[in-house]
């Protein structure tokens, strides 16, 4: 509270109950605005065993309480799902996660940092590295990292499209 940042944001867990996050995430909200911030909803991924419903319910959660806010939403969640299309194998979904089933691997996680991109900087992550810091070449490899970005630039479109003017 004693110190000024761009932005706050505000990241849910996979299971969070609509009358939590709609009690908490204001109040939060109102402190980063009292630091002249701004805030941000971050939207996840759902645990591998609820797709696509639990990706659709945080979601849904999400848009709701950004419109009430009148805040962004990162939402790398619906990235995730736009990534993998109608009928993915689960071979497919699982590359995303860490060998849990549950938290981001380094693939899911470079979907969350294009997504978190797009929405802080306004601009697309095509086109940016594959690299990541203090990991071998190919951890995502230059061919996907392409595959990655699309989808979160489409999702930040999407999710955040300006109103129609009157």
């Amino acid at each position: 509270a004693e110190k000024k940042w761009d932005f706050g944001i505000l990241q849910e867990i996979y299971n969070v109950k609509p009358e939590a996050i709609n009690q908490y995430a204001p109040l939060f909200h109102e402190l980063i605005r009292k630091c002249e911030s701004r805030t941000v909803l971050f939207c996840t991924a759902s645990v591998s065993q609820m797709v696509p419903k639990g990706f659709e319910d945080l979601h849904a959660m999400h848009i709701a309480l950004g419109k009430k806010l009148q805040v962004p939403v990162a939402a790398a969640g619906k990235a995730w799902l736009t990534y993998w299309g109608d009928k993915p194998t689960e071979e497919q979904r699982l590359a995303l996660y860490d060998r849990d089933k549950a938290h981001p691997g380094k693939k899911g996680s470079y979907i969350y940092a294009c997504t978190l991109y797009a929405l802080l900087t306004g601009h697309s992550p095509v086109g940016l590295s594959h690299r990541l810091p203090k990991q071998p070449e190919d951890t995502v490899p230059g061919a996907d990292a392409r595959q990655f970005q699309e989808p979160a630039w489409k999702v930040h479109g999407d999710t955040n499209a300006a109103p129609p003017r009157k």
